[in-house]
């Protein structure tokens, strides 16, 4: 048990190591990231002045938009996850030190939604209620960004994996996210604007590609990394 035990606490030890150290850099250079939240604030804006002065057909397309800049923001992010890392020669380091690709996986879906993912949600609620959405949809929309926005993150970086040996067609590994996003937009989108009784169902749906997507994630993106090493 004391052997477990100490195995969990290198494996949290490194995942939380390497993820303390991306965050660092990247607080270096807050520019980015306020870009992105800005990008992010426009875009909203830009849609509500299309829709018009109708409120109610502002907050019927409302939740939709939302989702849909949600993607369009990761999508942003795909080219500069891990491409500094695979230039700057980090991958080579962490193999010669024994750290596992899979493991660096998870402490990079942890350390990217920390910094691009969970601003947003945080914007969120101030947004919905702006725009005066009623509490419940507000709740409900909250719960879905939190479950949805990890996946996001999960497949913005097997696409930015599958991109690190791409220096040409940067739109590719948008091409490749937006199909895997069509299942969250679905079900994160239909547990807000369906009936109530249709919620849970929906949430569990979402909850299942969560899960899938933290067990296979991983994965892949290591996989793709190796290849991108080997090239």
């Amino acid at each position: 048990m004391s052997q477990i035990n100490k195995n969990l606490f290198i494996f949290f030890k490194s995942i939380l190591s390497i993820s303390f150290r991306d965050i660092k850099i990247q607080f270096r250079n807050m520019s980015y990231i306020y870009s992105i939240m800005i990008f992010f604030i426009m875009i909203i804006l830009i849609f509500i002045f299309a829709i018009g002065p109708d409120e109610e057909q502002l907050k019927v397309y409302l939740i939709p938009i939302l989702w849909s800049i949600l993607i369009l923001c990761s999508c942003i992010s795909i080219n500069n996850l891990l491409k500094d890392d695979y230039l700057d020669g980090n991958f080579g380091i962490y193999q010669f030190t024994g750290i596992s690709f899979e493991l660096i996986a998870i402490s990079k879906i942890f350390t990217s939604w920390i910094l691009y993912q969970l601003p947003i949600l945080i914007l969120m609620p101030f947004i919905a209620f702006i725009i005066e959405i009623n509490e419940t949809k507000i709740f409900h929309l909250i719960i879905t960004i939190a479950i949805g926005s990890p996946i996001l993150t999960v497949f913005t970086l097997i696409s930015s994996a599958m991109m690190l040996t791409n220096s040409k067609n940067l739109i590719l590994g948008s091409i490749i996210m937006i199909p895997l996003c069509i299942p969250v937009i679905i079900f994160s989108i239909g547990a807000i604007t369906n009936d109530q009784e249709l919620f849970t169902a929906q949430i569990n749906i979402l909850l299942s590609i969560f899960f899938a997507s933290l067990a296979i994630g991983p994965w892949v993106i290591s996989g793709c990394i190796k290849i991108a090493l080997k090239n």
